[in-house]
């Protein structure tokens, strides 16, 4: 009777541990929830979850989880997976503060992860997002008109973009991996004050940073590999201040760095390696381009044109 008893309590255990998804709520334990479709958040609290993989079927195409005026919320995915059916965003934050979205293991199958609007002292941290639809045109993270954004940590792969960021303020984007983006891995229009360090950028068709009209800009010790251009400036912009330091650049199909129009261009301890072009610029009124290696270029190391004052010294 007893090995009867096991046997039964074994299979039900053996059921519940081999379950693919949760598609419904489960049984809530000490502290935790389950991710459900319905589920609202409120302001001052940390969300746990149930460890598990949950599939979100959504039919519109709005967001899954829209969290407005709210401050002081902590979405913590520990353990936790979410495939979507690519209808949907999944977070829309508007009017918030002090937001983190942190931990998941994965989250696929969904048209824009999180979009800030309107938001202060916001963090992204240390999280997979995925996109396996090369038809949709929305970035995994989307910022505008926001300030204190930290996006650290995390693995972005196969979006229109990684990151998007629009007329916002103090962007620290630091320690992420960037793979396959159909279009840019970063793109930064109209910001202030932006801080891109310690990235992989990597297989790419299009630009893994695109900046316009945006200053100053710091991109520090990334590396950019396989891409069609590894740095590009544009906007007709004559204000503007780009330093680029000790950043490696290798097999960049066309070239390294691109600019159009900047006021102030410092390229630092920087090597490029298997490029069409090392450094192109048109249109610069100071630039200075020091200590930086250049390897095997298909084309010239460095095209300038139209520039007004150029500090060139020990390059190679």
């Amino acid at each position: 009777m007893k090995f009867i008893c096991l046997f039964i309590v074994s299979m039900f255990l053996f059921s519940c541990f081999n379950e693919a998804y949760y598609k419904r709520d489960d049984v809530i334990s000490s502290g935790y929830t389950a991710f459900v479709k319905d589920q609202s958040f409120q302001s001052d609290k940390v969300y746990k979850y149930l460890p598990g993989r949950y599939f979100l079927e959504i039919e519109d195409k709005g967001a899954v989880y829209n969290l407005e005026g709210l401050e002081n919320i902590e979405i913590d995915g520990s353990d936790i997976s979410i495939v979507g059916n690519n209808k949907s965003s999944l977070f829309y934050v508007k009017n918030c503060k002090n937001i983190t979205i942190k931990n998941f293991l994965k989250i696929e199958g969904f048209q824009s992860i999180v979009s800030f609007d309107s938001c202060s002292n916001v963090k992204v941290l240390n999280n997979a997002f995925v996109s396996r639809d090369s038809s949709l045109m929305s970035p995994a993270i989307d910022i505008n008109i926001s300030n204190k954004v930290e996006i650290i940590n995390n693995n972005i792969f196969g979006f229109e973009e990684g990151v998007l960021s629009k007329r916002s303020q103090d962007i620290n984007i630091n320690a992420n991996g960037f793979n396959e983006q159909n279009l840019c891995d970063i793109k930064i229009d109209r910001c202030k004050d932006v801080d891109i360090f310690n990235n992989l950028f990597d297989n790419l068709e299009g630009s893994s940073i695109d900046i316009s009209k945006s200053t100053p800009v710091n991109i520090n010790y990334n590396i950019f590999s396989n891409s069609y251009y590894g740095v590009t400036y544009s906007g007709n912009d004559t204000e503007s201040k780009v330093r680029l330091g000790y950043n490696t650049f290798r097999n960049i199909a066309k070239h390294g760095v691109q600019v159009d129009s900047l006021k102030d261009l410092t390229i630092i301890g920087s090597n490029f390696t298997d490029c069409g072009n090392g450094i192109v610029i048109n249109y610069l009124t100071k630039l200075n381009l020091s200590n930086n290696s250049f390897d095997n270029c298909k084309g010239n190391f460095l095209s300038l044109d139209n520039f007004e004052n150029a500090d060139i010294v020990d390059n190679s």
